[in-house]
């Protein structure tokens, strides 16, 4: 034979297949395509090859002649049915394709030379998308080029219908391409590289991508992309700026895509990216961005350049932008560089941002970008994110400080260089520029910026960074909030700068700066040394240093040049005095004043220190530059001057005449005797008030007054001499101080007189208080000769009129005022004179302000009634108007005298103090008056009397606080019973009243006013919000007072404690002073006791008041709400209520049910939050936490280590306080102790020591060391630090408690403690933290906040999820949840569990993290060994004294699990089982009987599991049916033993054999986790109620009520309860191949429900499988079919559907109208267009544009096929963006688009019903951002404004508010629609009539406007 084998057997069959060809016929048609298709596909491509065109060959005159065939060629139909058969099936595969051109290519004869592509594609009908596949295949590789080129024409005519065919869900009927296919099919349509012209061009190629990508997923096209893009087909000279351009943003998202896309341009890892192809690819974008025009994703584009090996000096990049031409920033340029920056790598050396803090051409553009970028929020860009230098970083010494500003944008130190630099410009626009960005600066972060211009190296201060600084300097001085963190930081860069900087009189506030930072030492040593002593002389004065010795060591280290300063110093000051005092009108000191004490301290020191001065200085010093010091010999001589005048052997004139001779004097001697008599007397003046008796005290003033009246002394000293003076009448009265003032003032008057700026008291007569006082004046001088008086004979010779004025003043002011027991002696005194006067003491100001002034009183008033009633003599009422006086008094808070009605109405209706009220009844007691029985006058004002202050607290007055909390206040102060004698002392507890009550009044009025005005703004949202719904005031009004009460006494108690306690120490001090109890009487230990005992008396009183005020201003804030409640039951009552007042909850929707608001009100366990929260337990003392922001609380885990602390009563006086030094020494060796004494016990708990055991006995020694120790700040903060040291050392459970112990106890005593150790173990960052025990330990002991822990732990897990860190988290939540108890629940770990599935979920976590994740959400880790999954079988768990009881119950139930299988009629059999399992007593005894019924159900589950571990399917459920039919016999045989209420029996005892199968199914549930078998339970309740139901007959009445039972045991069950028992795990299937099934069971569902949902409310349950967080890319696939069978009058469950949205999407602004990419629909929204032919004439018109009446028709009045036009309009919808995408590339809406004019025909045409469900329908696809969304918002918005018909309008605004008046979620689009409507005047919303044709209308419409802008 010539020919082979094989080529014979391919003859035999091409001759087969044209033998069947030949033959064929109707009934052998489809036998014959069969076996040509087997032979073909058997015998290779050739033969396959040879049957097309053979089939091509026989139809030629079917496809070359437009004329029909003849009628009686039968085969010729035949033949041409196949070849089109054959062709769809080729062309449906983009793989078979090349058959087909491989036939036509290389066939021979005429029908293959002239073959015409064209006409042979529409003679076999193919649709758009075959004819795509097929002509893609020729066009892609064919030989011929006429065949390439008429392929080519085919692609470009059907190209957009074929698009949108592959859109489409098949794209064929019944079928689709595979990913595979469509790789195939993009190959040949995009690349080509033997032609020089695309097959497609660039907008054709995007939309084809773009449709694949909407199809199939960015997953599945990415990587087609990557393997296409190097040999993608481009038209000549096209640059790959273009190419990405002309892809898109959509298509260049993916690195790895532009990656493949830069290869096709030669670059690649062997042929890197250079920068100046780098910079020429950004200068191109940059410029087409300016331009307006669309960019690629240049974030990918900067991360596939950055992937490439090779340093790219990306700030040349952002240098592309420093162009002269550039003024204004538009955003598509601002999103370039925010791209660039963003995804340039962190790592990159130099990073990109650099660029801009180089030096730019266009510096105003430069700053003009800065500013946009920090004008951005956060979330978007923020500086910080980028590499560069920071202003403020995380270091230890400000961490907590600087928590706030660190992670700000404009924390840059870079930033703050350039803003400084361009501050020096010559461009006034640049400096304004510079201006404006530093004024919004200090708007957000006034910090950053002082801190960043002081930082900034640049050494010129040019005038905006002077101006700025300055500026912020006396704002942080002021008092900014943060100004610890700017003087902290200020002093770590720049010391100097506070001393150089700051004007004087902010030395104030620069020391309690250097006393807040503890930098005082170091702020001392800052020069010049004028600042050092300014300084030092206030923190002397604050008793903050001692002044002596610092001045004489610095004089010791600094000789000359410190003593020049310190004169140079006090010349400043005194030159400052000076000119203040001599300034007419006076001016404010320049300068700090200095005290007397302190200028004689610096007056010492240079006097001391005199020989080390330079001659020049020492003409500022009282001694001879001659004399370096004093002798002993001058010494003596002045002792001995001073001791003759004081013995009166000779005169203060002489020596005033020998001061004079000796300043004159040309002797040094006489000098040093003079500088060392005004030393002398100027020292003493600190011990006149102390030590000087009346006599030499009055004779010292004198000569003090005379060397100032003689000017002996001038410039400093006589500035010292005059403040002495001044200062001395500023003391009280009844000192020796304010008498020698008051004497030396006397003497030195004449010359002081003429002196300018000395105060006004010195010099003006002050004007009367009391105008109800007015003596007779007396004239005449007052004699300075008479000053001390031994007898009346003697007095009367020297007694003149002239004198009366002065003698009256004198002894009443000076003699009777103080001394009352005199009074008759002065008053016998005064028989021979005749003399009276105390008004100028009345009518003193200082009466008002200080007490021991009103005891002056007090014994003036005694006087004065002594000299005139006790003579029967009247008090002339020109003098004194006693009533008026006594009002004036009281408006003035002054004392009281006589007028008993009037005394009595003061006593009972003026708000007095406690001291005024006892004076009254004591003048009462002496008068022998009973005051009861006095009637009051009425002559107080209103406002004055008790009676009227309701009325002034029922008018709103924010400043009352409830008297009778003030007045009852007195009598629960307590002394303590030991503090003797002090304790039955009257006049002690009197001052102890008075104390206690000053210090409530001192403070109570802003306490309360804050916490009242917080308590108010809390209680009005919350209350507000809850109470939305509820419709009486009486709910709303009593929830309203018990929240604030509780709030505002809870915040006013937090707010007083600490500075109450502070004043309230100080109060008592001043009041027992004033009551004769001085410091050496009343000790300090005695003071702490006292106000121990008495604050919390003073807190409930503060306490009470806030809460009282509450109540009133509540009622304020509900007034509106009340009222609107009332109008309500009287207009609607009955009719659902909501609150337009009450703000919008977003969350409402997804509570719980048991927590969401109902429409009628609060349900009574919601009302019960609220009276629960009032009962709240007694409170707990918190400590404040202000680094932690925590407050600290202490849990019943921590075991009491020692006794409790003595009282303060018992400790006084019992053990001197140990040093510090010696506290640490015995801590140390009790420490020691400790870790032996652990070392060697065996016991794993404190718990487990016993009570005197030595342990507990060191821990007692432990606390005692701290709370004996004299440095309670040092020594507990030492301590604490050690304990903590240890505690992370140990490795025994047992120290680690103890440790813990000692830390919760020294952290409740000691504030300074918590702070510290709880702010440390919280957030400080230290790899021993992580240590799993010891955290446990902390938690469990309650000393570490779990939800401060949780956030901390996730916190630092999201910043650096180094391994060791999540290792440790791992295991910390694995014990925690694991232990035994467990210490906290998992809802308490929900940060941190968060933060490790984000770990999981983006591949950064390690194992341990992975397995726990895993372990959570129970999937079942692969083990190493592979065997068959089998449900494990549950072991039950019991004790094992109850294990015989099991066995025995297990005997029991299989002996009727035998019954059941075994006999006919189980019922039978039944009683005498039951019998006997009573015998047995198994039913009788509560306990055993649950047990029993336990035992059955978990026998039954392990019978079912066993079964089906083993294959035994046939008796799989036998067990569980025969429990269920035994339940169900016991309850039809089991009735009441009464017989009474048989019913209620039952019903009762079915009940309790439920609640054990709900038991045993919530551990099984919580045990088995993912692995739970839902399936025996399912079968067990199925069983229970068919057998129910077979008994229904013999159960009569009860049979319903059994059924409620079964009902809420299902409830129980519910899948919030119980995931595992519900469909979600069809949800959860791989590959969403469980979606179609649930979509299924969801339709029936919804359609079986939709006749009770028309009816009813939706359940709350039923929503739940709509919970947006759950599922929701199944809603959203699904949204359009779950639409269609919710009923319309469910509107809110409509709007869970369309909320939902992929959670790879993060929704932006609703004002911000966004168009995203096409959405993927899985609903099959096209069957519901009836019929093929409607299909079709949809297409044909809307590709065709022509319109055919049978297309669009107008709808019946009478009914609507609602399903029918929701799928028209959605038909029209998608196909119209699919049209518009594969015309422009992009998605956009065109009013002339035949879809839009087909949907305006139906919205003008139809009736006022249709138009509302066509737009109800239009409005169905108004959801999260994309295509779809886009288009059909802007239709919407194009019908409202072109269909002129006003109905329709409001038809649309009504339709549109449906969705917004029930609770959210809103859907996105809908809401962005809706406000672009409302928002933009082309619509004219607001004009149109129907707005007003209703108040209602308007108010709800304005209501929602403004809820939603």
């Amino acid at each position: 034979m010539d020919n082979p084998p094989n080529a014979n057997i391919h003859t035999i069959v091409k001759a087969q297949i044209v033998f069947l060809l030949s033959t064929l016929t109707e009934d052998n048609f489809e036998r014959n395509q069969l076996e040509i298709r087997s032979l073909s596909e058997q015998h290779g491509l050739d033969t396959y090859l040879h049957f097309i065109r053979r089939l091509i060959v026989h139809s030629q005159g079917r496809l070359a002649s437009a004329a029909s065939p003849s009628p009686f060629d039968p085969s010729s139909t035949l033949t041409f049915r196949l070849l089109v058969q054959e062709t769809q099936r080729l062309a449906r595969d983009p793989f078979l394709a090349d058959r087909f051109r491989e036939a036509i290519d290389k066939g021979e004869g005429d029908a293959f030379r002239h073959f015409d592509l064209l006409r042979f594609v529409d003679r076999v009908s193919l649709r758009p998308l075959e004819r795509l596949v097929l002509a893609s295949s020729i066009a892609s590789t064919s030989t011929r080029k006429d065949l390439a080129s008429q392929a080519t024409t085919l692609i470009r005519h059907d190209f957009e219908n074929a698009v949108l065919s592959l859109c489409q869900h098949p794209s064929f009927d019944h079928a689709d391409l595979s990913p595979q296919q469509v790789a195939k099919l993009m190959s040949n349509l995009l690349t080509d590289p033997t032609s020089e012209i695309p097959v497609l061009d660039a907008n054709q190629r995007q939309a084809l991508i773009v449709a694949a990508q909407a199809k199939y997923g960015p997953e599945i096209v990415a990587p087609i992309l990557q393997r296409l893009f190097p040999n993608l087909s481009l038209p000549p000279g096209t640059s790959l700026v273009q190419t990405l351009i002309q892809l898109g943003p959509e298509i260049s998202n993916d690195a790895d895509t532009v990656r493949a896309c830069l290869v096709r341009f030669g670059i690649s890892d062997t042929n890197p990216p250079r920068d100046n192809q780098v910079v020429e690819i950004i200068s191109s974008l940059a410029r087409l961005a300016a331009e307006g025009a669309t960019l690629c994703d240049v974030g990918a584009l900067v991360r596939a350049l950055s992937s490439f090996h090779v340093n790219i000096t990306w700030p040349n990049v952002i240098k592309v932008f420093d162009l002269p031409d550039r003024l204004g920033v538009d955003t598509a340029t601002l999103k370039l560089l925010i791209a660039i920056l963003l995804n340039c790598p962190r790592d990159a050396e130099p990073h990109a941002v650099i660029g801009f803090w180089g030096t730019w051409k266009n510096s105003l553009y430069q700053l003009k970008l800065l500013d946009a970028l920090l004008s951005l929020p956060a979330d978007t860009f923020n500086f910080v994110t980028l590499p560069g230098r920071r202003i403020v970083t995380s270091s230890p010494t400000i961490k907590s400080l600087a928590a706030n500003v660190q992670g700000h944008t404009w924390n840059s130190l870079d930033l703050f260089e350039v803003l400084v630099r361009l501050a020096d410009s010559d461009n006034p626009d640049i400096r304004t520029q510079v201006r404006e960005m530093l004024d919004k600066a200090l708007k957000i972060s006034a910090e950053l910026v002082h801190m960043g211009l002081l930082q900034v190296p640049n050494s010129s201060w040019n005038d905006i960074r002077l101006e700025y600084s300055r500026k912020l300097l006396a704002m942080f001085l002021a008092g900014h909030p943060n100004h610890q963190l700017v003087f902290m930081r200020l002093w770590q860069i720049e010391p100097s700068y506070l001393t150089d900087c700051l004007p004087p009189l902010n030395i104030t506030r620069i020391l309690d700066v250097a006393q807040d930072l503890k930098i005082l030492e170091n702020l001392l040593e800052v020069r010049p040394f004028t600042f050092a002593l300014d300084v030092a002389a206030l923190a002397s004065r604050r008793e903050y240093l001692n002044l002596d010795k610092w001045l004489a060591d610095n004089v010791a280290s600094h000789g000359a040049e410190f003593l020049h300063s310190m004169i140079v110093f006090l010349e400043v000051k005194m030159e400052s005095e000076k000119v203040s005092r001599v300034s007419d009108p006076p001016v404010d000191s320049r300068t700090m004043s200095l005290s007397p004490q302190t200028v004689a301290i610096f007056l010492r020191i240079l006097r001391n220190n005199s020989a080390k001065m330079p001659g020049e200085d020492l003409d500022y010093c009282l001694e001879d530059s001659q004399s370096s010091t004093t002798t002993a010999e001058i010494e003596s001589e002045v002792d001995a001057i001073y001791k003759q005048m004081y013995d009166e052997q000779t005169t203060i004139d002489d020596v005033i005449a020998l001061l004079q001779r000796s300043k004159a004097s040309a002797d040094p001697r006489d000098h040093e005797i003079f500088s060392c008599m005004l030393h002398f007397l100027f020292d003493e003046y600190r011990f006149f008030q102390s030590y000087y008796p009346p006599r030499e005290l009055a004779m010292t003033a004198y000569l003090f007054g005379s060397i100032i009246y003689h000017d002996l002394v001038d410039f400093i000293p006589l500035g010292i001499a005059i403040r002495y003076v001044v200062d001395a009448l500023t003391c009280s009265p009844d000192t020796n101080l304010y008498k020698f003032g008051l004497q030396a003032l006397a003497r030195a008057l004449g010359v002081l007189t003429d002196m300018r700026g000395l105060p006004a008291g010195l010099v003006v007569e002050p004007a009367p208080v009391f105008n109800a006082i007015q003596p007779d004046k007396l004239g005449g001088k007052v004699s300075d000769k008479i000053l001390f008086i031994a007898k009346v004979t003697e007095m009367k010779d020297h007694f003149e009129d002239d004198f009366a004025w002065w003698f009256a003043n004198y002894l009443v002011d000076q003699r009777i005022s103080a001394e009352p027991n005199n009074h008759q002696l002065y008053l016998r005194f005064l028989d021979a004179l005749d003399r009276q006067n105390s008004a100028a003491v009345l009518n003193s100001e200082r009466t008002m302000q200080v007490t021991s002034e009103r005891l002056v009183l007090k014994n003036l008033g005694s006087w004065l009634g002594t000299i005139t009633l006790a003579r029967d003599k009247p008090i002339r009422h020109k003098n004194i108007s006693f009533k008026d006086l006594l009002l004036e008094g009281y408006e003035s808070v002054r004392g009281l005298w006589q007028i008993i009605s009037l005394l009595a109405e003061l006593y009972h209706f003026a708000d007095l103090k406690l001291n005024l009220k006892f004076e009254i009844e004591v003048l009462c007691k002496g008068l022998d008056i009973d005051l009861s029985t006095v009637e009051a006058t009425t002559i107080l004002p209103p406002a004055a009397g008790l009676h009227e202050f309701l009325n002034e607290v029922d008018s709103g007055d924010s400043q009352v606080v409830s008297l009778s909390i003030l007045n009852t206040l007195a009598s629960s102060v307590i002394i303590n019973p030991q503090l003797t004698p002090f304790h039955g002392n009257p006049s002690f507890k009197r001052a102890v009243q008075m104390a206690v009550d000053r210090a409530v009044r001192e403070i109570i009025l802003p306490v309360v006013e804050r916490s009242v005005t917080i308590a108010g703004i809390s209680t009005r949202e919350l209350v507000g919000k809850d109470f939305a719904t509820e419709v009486s005031e009486d709910k709303l009004r009593k929830a309203g007072h018990l929240m604030a009460q509780k709030l505002a006494g809870s915040l006013a108690l937090v707010t007083c404690k600490d500075p109450l306690k502070s004043n309230l120490a100080g109060h008592l001090r001043n009041a027992l002073l004033d009551h004769g109890f001085t410091e050496q009487v009343v000790s300090d230990q005695v003071l702490s006791v006292l106000v121990t005992d008495n604050a919390e008396v003073a807190f409930s009183a503060i306490e009470k008041a806030a809460m009282e005020r509450a109540v009133t201003d509540v009622d304020e804030i509900f007034a509106t709400s009340y009222e609107l409640r009332r109008r309500h039951r009287e207009l609607r009552s009955g009719q659902t209520f909501w609150d337009p007042t009450a703000p919008m909850a977003s969350f409402s929707t997804v509570l719980p049910d048991p927590l969401r608001i109902k429409p009628t009100g609060l349900l009574p366990h919601q009302f019960a939050v609220y009276e629960d929260f009032a009962l709240d337990p007694k409170r707990r003392t918190a400590m404040s936490r202000p680094t932690s922001s925590m407050t600290y609380s202490r849990t019943e885990h921590v075991p009491t280590v020692y006794a409790a602390s003595p009282t303060p009563e018992q400790s006084l006086g019992q053990h001197a306080p140990m040093a510090h030094q010696d506290a640490i020494d015995r801590f140390t060796v009790a420490v020691r102790d400790l870790e032996s004494l652990i070392v060697q016990l065996p016991i794993p708990s404190l718990s487990a020591l016993p009570s005197n055991h030595d342990i507990r006995h060191l821990l007692r020694q432990v606390l005692y060391i701290a709370a004996e120790s004299a440095d309670r700040h040092r020594t507990p903060l030492l301590m604490s630090q050690k304990i903590v040291q240890l505690l992370y050392k140990t490795s025994s459970q047992l120290g680690r408690e103890i440790y813990v112990t000692l830390l919760d106890q020294l952290c409740h005593a000691f504030e300074d403690v918590a702070k510290e150790a709880i702010t440390w173990l919280l957030y400080a960052e230290d790899e021993r933290k992580l240590n799993i025990p010891v955290t446990v330990t902390l938690l469990r002991s309650g000393l570490v906040n779990v939800s401060l822990q949780d956030q901390q732990l996730a916190k630092s897990l999201f910043q650096d999820p180094r391994p060791s860190l999540q290792t440790f988290a791992a295991g910390l939540v694995r014990e925690c949840l694991s232990s035994e108890p467990p210490v906290v629940s998992q809802n308490q770990l929900t940060y941190t569990i968060e933060v490790l599935g984000q770990l999981v979920q983006t591949g950064k976590a390690n194992e341990e993290v992975d397995r726990l994740v895993d372990d959570l959400r129970g999937v079942r880790r692969p083990s190493t060994t592979v065997a068959p999954e089998v449900p494990a079988v549950r072991q039950p768990s019991v004790k094992p004294e109850t294990e015989q009881l099991r066995e025995k119950l297990f005997m029991w139930f299989q002996q009727w699990v035998t019954i059941f299988q075994r006999s006919h009629s189980s019922e039978k059999a039944f009683v005498p089982y039951i019998t006997q399992l009573t015998k047995q007593g198994i039913l009788k005894v509560e306990d055993v009987s649950s047990f029993f019924f336990r035992v059955c159900l978990e026998a039954g589950i392990n019978s079912y599991l066993n079964c089906v571990s083993s294959g035994e399917f046939d008796y799989t459920f036998q067990a569980l049916d025969a429990l269920s039919r035994l339940i169900v016999y016991i309850i039809k045989y089991h009735g009441d033993a009464s017989g009474v209420n048989n019913d209620q029996a039952k019903v009762h005892y079915l009940t309790k054999i439920l609640s054990i199968v709900v038991l045993v199914l919530a551990n099984m549930h919580e045990e088995q986790g993912a692995v739970f078998q839902q399936k025996p339970f399912f079968r067990f309740f199925s069983s229970l109620v068919n057998d129910l139901h077979s008994m229904e007959v013999h159960l009569g009445s009860a049979y319903f009520h059994l059924l409620v039972a079964i009902s809420d045991t299902f409830s129980s069950l519910q899948p919030m309860y119980f995931p595992g028992h519900f469909m979600p795990k069809l949800l959860l299937a791989e590959n969403r191949e469980g979606w179609s099934a649930f979509h299924k069971l969801l339709l029936s569902l919804l359609k079986f429900l939709a006749p009770f949902l028309k009816e009813a409310d939706l359940p709350a349950g039923f929503q739940r499988p709509f919970l947006l967080h759950d599922f929701p890319e199944f809603l959203s696939g699904y949204y359009f079919s779950l639409c269609d069978v919710i009923p319309y009058r469910c509107v809110q469950l409509r709007n869970i559907v369309l909320s939902a949205f992929p959670l790879s999407i993060v929704l932006p602004d609703p004002h911000l109208r966004n168009m995203g990419r096409i959405p993927p629909i899985l609903s099959d929204f096209a069957s519901g267009l009836k019929s093929p032919e409607m299909k079709s004439g949809l297409d044909q018109y809307l590709f065709n544009q022509r319109l055919k009446s049978s297309t669009v028709s107008e709808g019946s009045t009478e009914t609507y096929n609602l399903p029918l036009l929701a799928s028209v309009v959605m038909y029209i919808g998608v196909s119209s963006v699919a049209q518009a995408k594969s015309r422009s590339g992009s998605p956009v809406f065109n009013p002339t688009d035949p879809g839009v004019i087909a949907l305006h025909y139906l919205a003008t045409n139809l009736d006022i019903e249709g138009q509302h469900h066509l737009l109800s329908s239009l409005v169905l696809h108004l959801r999260y951002p994309n295509a779809h969304t886009h288009w059909f918002s802007s239709l919407l918005l194009h019908l409202f404004l072109e269909v002129k018909d006003d109905r329709f309008r409001e038809v649309m605004t009504r339709v549109l508010l449906e969705r917004f008046v029930v609770h959210r979620p809103h859907p996105w689009g809908a809401l962005a629609t809706f406000i672009e409507l409302l928002r933009n005047s082309k619509y004219d919303f607001w004009t149109k009539e129907f707005i007003r044709v209703a108040p209602e209308v308007t108010i709800l419409l304005e209501s929602i406007a403004r809820s939603i802008y």
